[in-house]
């Protein structure tokens, strides 16, 4: 028999009639509910209505039975293991193929943020063995009473552009970071191909490359600006965040995730080929945090400097803006607390800002303080200006906008 044990732990039985030996289940696509024997070669596909089977009919046969785990794909393949052995079963039930021996018995789909293409085997005794797919694992929810359809993955809202050219967001289909760092959540031939998306473009000069041949020469007069920076600068555009500048004629060319390293790469193409009257450049929290690799000040410090001297060269105004301040009150969505000054440790941001301000000073830049307008008394990101410790929020962009104009004016004017 099948059982369904509810949350509380009340124990119910699911079929009306006994099943043979059965040795694993699965929900397919539509709710179905497929099983597979250890003592039969049947695969049964049961339909539940209000947590009871109301029908049943032999969904497919296998060429030999012991079969134990079962797992269905996005595409809807099902694929059992049976004495040793993986099957693959059409969609329809009409063809079983053997993918060959392995060992191991139980088998699933990885889950989680990332992408999950990767099929385990687990085997008493055995371990448990990767393979790869082409096809992440089936998303099917928890059932309660009723199938529940499957919550739609929300698209997020379009990018806010006042101009061609302006921005453009992140391609849908870069799934791996941007950073190297960011390799290290995967394994095996996926941390690979993350290190080769990254190694193969590391400045990513690829983002705005056609953003920046749509944006039109400045008219005379214009008095354009270029926001460098990274995910704080990034975000800036993004729906949700109050709005970049309406009816200035600002460009955005913000990467999330990125490092000072990777922003000199792309300087002359994101910047200096823009032709701005100023650039407004925030960036270092992501050395700070090891997003490349670790990095002293000293480091990060003449990558700055460097950007700040193609600029000048190509007489374009400097605006550097300090690093943000950082929290550690705010906690992930499984309830955990999120530790930004681990990584962000704000005895070096605060060195790396006053290092900013001096560099500024001595050499005709314009230094705009954003840290001391967001940090609270204790210098930690003030609680209502961000969500994640991290970045700001609307509110927080909005405490910022005015500060970047007044900075913007004096740059213009050519007041430090």
């Amino acid at each position: 028999q099948l059982y369904k044990v509810t949350p509380d732990g009340t124990k119910s039985r699911l079929t009306t009639s006994p099943i043979t030996a059965p040795n694993g289940l699965a929900f397919g696509r539509g709710g179905g509910l497929y099983v597979v024997s250890w003592t039969t070669p049947e695969v049964t596909r049961l339909e539940i209505r209000n947590g009871a089977e109301t029908s049943r009919e032999r969904f497919a046969t296998l060429p030999q039975a012991k079969a134990d785990g079962i797992a269905f794909d996005a595409k809807g393949r099902v694929f059992v293991t049976a004495s040793s052995t993986l099957y693959e079963i059409a969609p329809d039930g009409g063809k079983v193929t053997s993918l060959g021996p392995t060992a191991g018995a139980n088998i699933d789909f990885g889950v989680g943020a990332l992408p999950c293409s990767d099929m385990y085997i687990a085997g008493n005794g055995q371990g448990i063995r990767r393979f790869a797919h082409d096809t992440p694992g089936l998303d099917v929810p928890w059932h309660r009473g009723t199938p529940a359809a499957a919550a739609p993955v929300p698209t997020p809202a379009p990018p806010q552009v006042a101009f061609r050219g302006q921005y453009a967001a992140a391609p849908p289909d870069w799934r791996f970071p941007v950073w190297p760092a960011g390799c290290s959540r995967f394994s095996g031939e996926e941390r690979a191909a993350c290190l080769e998306f990254v190694s193969l473009d590391y400045g990513r000069l690829s983002r705005y490359a056609a953003a920046n041949v749509a944006l039109a020469t400045p008219v005379a007069g214009e008095a354009r600006v270029v926001f460098f920076g990274d995910s704080i600068t990034d975000n800036w555009s993004k729906a949700g965040y109050g709005g970049f500048f309406p009816g200035k004629p600002y460009v955005n060319r913000g990467i999330g995730g990125q490092t000072t390293s990777q922003m000199l790469v792309r300087f002359r193409p994101d910047v200096i080929g823009l032709q701005p009257r100023v650039v407004m450049i925030l960036a270092g929290t992501n050395d700070l945090a090891g997003n490349s690799g670790p990095i002293g000040l000293g480091a990060i410090e003449q990558n700055l400097a460097s950007m700040a001297e193609l600029a000048q060269l190509h007489r374009i105004e400097v605006v550097l803006a300090s690093l943000l301040p950082v929290s550690d009150d705010k906690r992930d969505q499984a309830g955990r607390p999120v530790i930004r000054t681990r990584d962000r440790q704000p005895e070096r941001l605060r060195a790396l800002n006053s290092w900013m301000a001096g560099y500024a000073r001595t050499n005709g830049h314009v230094y705009l303080d954003y840290f001391s307008a967001l940090a609270d008394e204790n210098g930690a990101l003030r609680p209502e200006l961000n969500d994640d410790g991290l970045h700001p929020n609307a509110a927080g962009y909005a405490l910022m906008a005015p500060l970047a104009e007044k900075a913007i004016a004096q740059a213009l004017a050519g007041r430090r």
